[in-house]
């Protein structure tokens, strides 16, 4: 017989997942980021594809095009670990296509809710 450790078990608490402080948050984020890309979109020559941005993995296809990347990138972000290299250099790209720099991209890539709203409101 094998004894359980601490260190094996699985402890997932569903009540605190579902409570209505993080759905909350995780809802706001959604709204923030889906906003923010919207107005990214409306800025540039995909205007017509700006409401992709309010769906899900649609709106990982909007930013790879806005990126100017290669539509086969969305196939990296499905391989993990590679998955957040991909995030990195997607949202650098993004800040660049949109004349934003090397912080600005990095910002998005690890503080979104801010980073994203900031290079969607600035002016060109």
């Amino acid at each position: 017989m094998i004894a359980s450790s601490s260190l094996f078990a699985l402890s997932l608490d569903l009540g605190r997942l579902l409570q209505p402080s993080f759905l909350g948050g995780g809802l706001l984020f959604y709204v923030v980021a889906a906003f923010s890309l919207m107005k990214i979109a409306e800025r540039t020559e995909h205007r017509g594809e700006a409401m992709v941005a309010w769906i899900p993995i649609l709106n990982l296809l909007l930013m790879i095009k806005l990126a100017r990347r290669p539509t086969w990138w969305v196939l990296l972000f499905l391989v993990p670990g590679l998955n957040f290299v991909m995030w990195v250099l997607l949202c650098l790209a993004l800040a660049r296509a949109r004349g934003g720099g090397f912080l600005l991209g990095m910002l998005m890539a690890f503080v979104p809710i801010l980073g994203f709203p900031i290079l969607a409101l600035s002016s060109e």
